[in-house]
């Protein structure tokens, strides 16, 4: 004779919390309104100035805009890979480019985030403290890419 024996199947118990337990909600910055802080904003911008490269980018652009070339000649960099960079710096709004004939210029953007202005305002004020890297700066636009103080013809 066999004996067949009927095991219970127990639903799975939720991990952490009872479920008759309301959830906590985390308090907002300001203690004072209840929706919580609009962060996204800052964490594309901390995202984009997580990388080595990015950050001597805004280092360099904090002087004033500059030429792709100016920025391949500086960061010791192929085209292709400054161009990239600056793209992930564009796509988190902290650049802009503007072209002038063959000569793509880039420049940082004003955030209109409080936080993440103040991020990257801290940032360019100590990158603008670093006299060296200003005189490095005005040396570069003279060595290549289009003249400096030359306006272009048209044609």
């Amino acid at each position: 004779m066999s004996r067949i024996v009927s095991a219970a199947v127990s639903e799975p118990q939720p991990r952490g919390r009872k479920t008759g337990a309301p959830r906590r909600r985390s308090p907002s910055v300001a203690g004072t309104d209840a929706s919580p802080m609009n962060v996204r904003p800052l964490a594309r911008i901390l995202r984009a100035l997580g990388d080595e490269t990015r950050l001597r980018i805004i280092a360099w652009l904090s002087h004033g805009e500059l030429c792709v070339c100016h920025l391949e000649k500086a960061l010791e960099l192929s085209q292709p890979n400054v161009s990239r960079q600056l793209g992930v710096l564009r796509a988190a709004g902290i650049v802009e480019s503007r072209r002038d004939g063959t000569w793509v210029y880039y420049a940082l953007v004003a955030q209109a985030h409080p936080a993440s202005a103040a991020t990257l305002a801290s940032l360019v004020k100590a990158f603008k403290e670093e006299g060296a890297l200003r005189a490095e700066h005005l040396k570069l636009r003279k060595s290549c890419g289009p003249p400096v103080g030359v306006p272009r013809i048209e044609r």
